[in-house]
């Protein structure tokens, strides 16, 4: 479990624990509110260990492979291993449906 999750995890006890600890000293006047409030950290306790285990309803990144039919290679980016993202900048250069063309100043090949 990475440090973070960890951390939430203790964090989020803790203040469940101040929280009960507040509730047993105050009496029934503000019981529902701390009750809510209780509910409420165990909820975005369980959000963040979800989101730091990685996205919701996704595989991990290490798990996706290349979208193409096929490829076994795991996903890079746009659901493409690296050799067929290559092969798509290649073809969206060619086209010029990137806008973005050679870093170079059009003047020259360097400095000066």
């Amino acid at each position: 479990m990475p440090a973070l999750a960890i951390f939430v995890e203790e964090l989020t006890h803790d203040l469940l624990q101040r929280v009960s600890a507040i509730v047993a000293a105050d009496g029934d006047a503000s019981r529902a509110d701390i009750r809510e409030l209780q509910r409420e950290v165990r909820r975005l306790g369980r959000r963040v260990a979800r989101r730091l285990a990685g996205r919701p309803g996704r595989p991990p990144q290490g798990v996706r492979k290349c979208s193409v039919r096929g490829c076994p290679q795991p996903h890079v980016a746009k659901g493409l291993c690296k050799n067929h993202y290559q092969q798509v900048r290649y073809r969206e250069k060619k086209a010029g449906v990137r806008g973005g063309g050679s870093r170079r100043p059009a003047g020259g090949r360097g400095r000066g």
